[in-house]
């Protein structure tokens, strides 16, 4: 069976999975190189030209925010998260499926509220500026609950797997 026909036999909530996946790889891969250009940008104006630009060490800093944010739902949906797997694996079928039940469940539910919170903060900063860019704050701290929806998207594709007894990404 050909990817297109795989792709037409899933639901709906895979197929968005699967583009919050694609989508949280594109926005990861161009921050990363925009914020390689920035800092490169400082350093040989610091260095070279012995005319430092401030703001571009801001700018990196909410860029690196942003990729650490959506750089964890590529990682909960490949199964990258640390875990303490060495202890479940050793635990008979049963125990093991209620022990990863219990723990999705619980990051679940940390995760709608560092969405819920993280909004919060975002909205709260609103009208606060960075030092040197006059950027508002929000956009930085929005990071947090996009990243969140992000993460939220692919725990829910997994728990929709546990659900049907398939087997998750590698990490679980």
């Amino acid at each position: 069976m050909d990817q297109i026909e795989e792709r037409k036999r899933e639901g709906w909530f895979d197929r968005v999975s699967h583009q919050a996946d694609r989508a949280a790889r594109f926005l990861v891969a161009l921050m990363m190189a925009v914020m390689s250009a920035i800092v490169l940008f400082g350093v040989f104006n610091r260095f070279i030209f012995k005319i430092p630009i401030s703001w571009t060490e801001e700018i990196a800093k909410y860029l690196l925010i942003w990729i650490s944010m959506i750089g964890s739902a590529i990682a909960v949906r490949i199964g990258g998260h640390m875990g303490v797997g060495m202890f479940v694996s050793k635990l008979r079928q049963r125990p093991r499926t209620v022990v990863t039940w219990i723990n999705q469940l619980a990051i679940v539910g940390f995760i709608v509220i560092l969405i819920y919170l993280g909004m919060k903060v975002s909205i709260k900063e609103l009208h606060t500026f960075g030092y040197t860019t006059r950027i508002p704050m929000f956009w930085p701290f929005l990071a947090i609950p996009v990243g969140g929806l992000m993460i939220l998207i692919q725990l829910l594709s997994i728990l929709k797997m546990l659900f049907k007894n398939e087997s998750p990404p590698l990490g679980y």
